[in-house]
């Protein structure tokens, strides 16, 4: 059993630790972006309701 350990442990990153690595910065990006989104539509909003209370204020 410690011969199995030393050995996997040799190999630095095992292919099962760099698939996690990868899911896990595919999640952060998609978060990430998603959040972005969130906020551009936010801001969309609320421009949007800026504008309209200024043009119907000036008529």
């Amino acid at each position: 059993m410690a011969w199995h350990l030393n050995k996997s442990r040799d190999h630095g990153l095992s292919p099962l630790r760099t698939n996690l690595l990868v899911n896990r910065l595919i999640v952060f990006a998609v978060a990430t972006g998603g959040i972005a989104v969130l906020f551009d539509i936010v801001s969309l909003v609320l421009v949007s309701l800026r504008l309209c209370d200024i043009i119907s204020w000036r008529g």
